[in-house]
């Protein structure tokens, strides 16, 4: 549909960023440049009193993704979240492109926030959790148990 996200070795587009539209849309743009993204990375690093990690790809990101040393179940979350922000970027990005859809990046980090959450479950640690109570109160839940 005319749209296409410049790849390592692939062919460099000139479309815009359909999140800031105002740089052309690469994947480094996409997931980590973007004033659109930055915000929602900005914003879970912040939370959880860690620094934004430098990274020059997806695997480098993964790989480099801080530890995190407090519950369980922040524990948990925090292992997910890099790839339920690349993941919902994604999501919103072609919600943009495909369907004009256009949201705040707020909806985009409660996004986050719910996969992080879906797929933490896996690991058992935060079954005794209701979904509404990690999206409202998940740094208190999350990282700052009492």
């Amino acid at each position: 549909r005319n749209y296409a996200v410049a790849s390592y070795g692939g062919n460099s587009s000139t479309t815009l960023c359909s999140l800031c539209n105002i740089f052309p849309e690469t994947c480094a743009h996409l997931f980590w440049e973007c004033t659109y993204t930055k915000q929602i990375w900005d914003f879970f690093c912040a939370q959880a009193n860690v620094q934004v990690p430098l990274f020059t790809n997806l695997l480098d990101l993964l790989k480099n993704w801080p530890s995190y040393d407090g519950s369980n179940s922040g524990k948990a979350f925090w292992k997910c979240l890099p790839a339920s922000i690349c993941w919902n970027v994604w999501l919103e990005r072609n919600a943009h492109c495909f369907n004009s859809k256009k949201r705040k990046v707020e909806d985009v980090i409660i996004d986050a926030k719910v996969s992080s959450f879906h797929w933490a479950s896996a690991y058992g640690s935060l079954r005794s959790f209701y979904i509404q109570d990690v999206i409202v109160n998940w740094k208190v839940l999350l990282f700052d148990p009492p």
